[in-house]
């Protein structure tokens, strides 16, 4: 069973090797390759300038292929380009990771995964009471601009921020990454999983990150989108009890915990508890 990773289709976007691994069964149970769009967002999704590379949500999908013949067919494009491609321009069928966001679901299912919760991250030397200082508007503090935490306790308080003066939104975490290196600002808010990334891509010493959880903020949901427009309803219902049962089992669970250290897991969780 063949899986193959190219980039979108974008003038762009630099030319990306083909890179194909074969699978059996022979005979492709699904009616058509199945499109998925993947981006580098998480270390559990791994995506460098010539190739998809791996991590967990793609072996998962490697599973999936074998157990169900299905092939896929991987596009690499940065993430918000991902998500028009899925819910605007409707050319993929599957989004493997991504936090749960309104814009989505007219276009497809969610299936949760993981929930986490949203941290304050510091770098350097370690701030007395991060949260009251957070609180009194004392910390030059950035978010990633666009992030979908639509609860009301994040809404409040990125509003408190903004009024306080202390906020700044940035592009992606990368920009978040740098900054704190560098001291320019404080702190970020956003999930411990999604600024591990940016930690590891800039080089940043983990002994010198400090995570302090926002308990006040309700857990986010993290999961898979899949398409309820593109698919025919055969593939769609063989799909969705596949990665159910692959990214909701306890061995997908015990692969999220070999990828992050402990530090980088506080606040994560199964989405639903394993089978």
């Amino acid at each position: 069973m063949l899986l193959t990773f190219r980039r979108s289709a974008l003038k762009y976007l630099l030319p990306i090797a083909l890179w194909a691994i074969l699978f059996s069964p022979d005979s492709q149970a699904c009616s058509r390759t199945i499109q998925v769009g993947v981006s580098p967002i998480t270390q559990s999704l791994i995506v460098s300038k010539d190739q998809v590379q791996g991590g967990i949500y793609i072996d998962a999908l490697r599973e999936v292929s074998r157990k169900t013949g299905c092939k896929f067919d991987f596009i690499e494009a940065p993430f918000v380009r991902t998500l028009h491609m899925f819910s605007v321009s409707h050319e993929v069928d599957l989004i493997p990771i991504a936090i749960q966001r309104t814009q989505l679901e007219q276009a497809g299912d969610f299936i949760p995964i993981v929930k986490s919760r949203i941290a304050l991250i510091s770098y350097g030397g370690a701030l007395n009471d991060p949260i009251k200082a957070m609180e009194r508007g004392e910390l030059k503090i950035n978010i990633v601009r666009g992030a979908p935490y639509a609860s009301t306790a994040y809404i409040e308080l990125i509003q408190r921020l903004r009024q306080q003066g202390a906020l700044e939104e940035v592009a992606e975490p990368n920009i978040i990454a740098r900054k704190l290196q560098a001291g320019r600002i404080h702190a970020a808010i956003m999930p411990p999983t999604t600024f591990y990334q940016a930690m590891l891509e800039n080089q940043l010493d983990p002994k010198q990150v400090h995570i302090t959880l926002l308990t006040q903020i309700p857990l986010v949901q993290a999961g898979a989108y899949l398409s309820k427009t593109r698919l025919t309803p055969t593939d769609y219902a063989l799909l969705h009890k596949a990665l159910s049962s692959q990214f909701q089992s306890p061995a997908f669970w015990q692969q999220y915990k070999k990828t992050y250290p402990g530090w980088i897991l506080k606040g994560l969780e199964p989405a639903v508890l394993p089978r």
